[in-house]
């Protein structure tokens, strides 16, 4: 799947990407590519492992502890950097900090949902893999219908509205999952699915934009980098914290197989976790992406634009 969808992606570059876009030419950063990888990719494999109890407890410990020894030797490596791999100065732009933070809660839902919804179909309700898979492609059938129409919304309302809303929107479809149980019909199922797949689609094309709205063309490709990580270390730590809830719930009730009542709270934990990310996009101004609309183009601006801080 990776090597089709590349090579589309390197001819929608040719094709559509400025031939003046500004490039920046410097050395890559290797102390901050060595320290940031194996961050990064110790954690992400923690973080997966959690869910799926892949490794022993000392195993997972241990990478627990790279990671996150990785992860502050680069903190204190970047601050003192000419040109760190992952600019941590990007913070500083509230738009972009508020898309990555908050983003990421709602990210949250994009690793931990489908596991769970997994477990619970397959296991709780005694579904085949490919049963489970037709309920839960009507999700994405959702996130299809709201793509021609989410520029159009995100116009209307501006993004601050849209995602401070639309997150309580996507928090309460991802709980109302939690309430699935063996005589829930099929079709109700598909129709949460499929609204909550809506809702999550609008979420996360406006984060995903409104993340580049205030950067400029010089810092683009190190937003890039720094949103990329950020969203695969929080699709990762989604998964980990559907798990951890799981295994709560399980000792708890003093057993050691997952039922209906751990994916109960599983789903809550999620739905409440990306509803609270409305707190954090309440945060963004009235007229946060004004860069976006129709006739600007954030590419386009001035050099001596001073980003807005954060608080």
């Amino acid at each position: 799947m990776n090597i089709p969808v590349g090579i589309l992606g390197v001819a929608l570059v040719l094709k559509f990407i400025r031939d003046d876009y500004p490039i920046e030419a410097q050395r890559l950063d290797w102390v901050g590519f060595l320290l940031s990888s194996v961050a990064l990719s110790t954690l992400v494999i923690s973080f997966e492992s959690i869910g799926h109890q892949e490794m022993s407890s000392r195993l997972l410990a241990t990478l627990l502890v790279i990671g996150l020894s990785s992860g502050l030797t680069y903190i204190w490596y970047a601050r003192r950097a000419a040109a760190p791999i992952i600019d941590l100065s990007l913070l500083r732009i509230r738009s972009f900090a508020i898309s990555v933070l908050g983003g990421n809660l709602c990210r949250f839902s994009l690793g931990a949902v489908p596991f769970m919804l997994a477990i619970l179909l397959q296991v709780g309700f005694g579904m085949t893999a490919f049963a489970a898979g037709m309920v839960t492609f009507t999700s994405a059938i959702g996130a299809l219908v709201m793509k021609p129409v989410a520029p159009f919304i995100i116009r209307r309302l501006g993004y601050r509205k849209v995602l401070s809303y639309n997150a309580l929107l996507t928090g309460l479809f991802i709980a109302l999952c939690a309430w699935f149980d063996t005589d829930t019909p099929l079709w109700w199922m598909s129709v949460i699915l499929g609204i909550g797949g809506i809702f999550r689609s609008l979420q996360f094309t406006a984060v995903n934009t409104l993340t580049y709205a205030d950067i400029d063309a010089v810092g683009m490709s190190r937003a890039s980098t720094f949103a990329s990580m950020a969203q695969q270390l929080g699709i990762s730590i989604g998964v980990a914290c559907a798990a951890v809830t799981l295994n709560l719930s399980m000792h708890w009730r003093g057993d050691t197989a997952v039922n209906t009542t751990d994916l109960f709270w599983g789903f809550m934990v999620i739905g409440i976790l990306t509803a609270v990310s409305s707190l954090s996009f309440l945060r963004l101004k009235a007229d946060a992406g004004a860069s976006l609309q129709p006739g600007k183009n954030s590419v386009d601006v001035p050099e001596n634009k001073t980003p807005q801080p954060m608080a």
